[in-house]
């Protein structure tokens, strides 16, 4: 079984974005599917004071890493 990520990025909750990814979803069976939607995360804009070259990684704790962290075992995202 794969897994996939699908991202929506329509600030608008039930928009047409919505309705693709669930039917993309549906189209991909019994695979492991996770949707993204923008709107129900939080992430926050690079800071530009270069913390993640001392630290090795950006250092703003969101979704963003989350994100990052699924689509590195993902198999294919969207």
């Amino acid at each position: 079984m794969s897994k996939y990520i699908l991202i929506t990025a329509s600030p608008r909750k039930g928009a047409n974005s919505d309705s693709i990814a669930e039917f993309i979803k549906d189209s991909l069976g019994n695979n492991n599917v996770e949707i993204w939607n923008i709107y129900e995360k939080e992430f926050t804009y690079c800071h530009a004071d270069n913390a993640c070259k001392e630290a090795g990684h950006c250092v703003i704790d969101d979704d963003a890493k989350t994100l990052v962290d699924d689509l590195k075992e993902a198999d294919g995202h969207f």
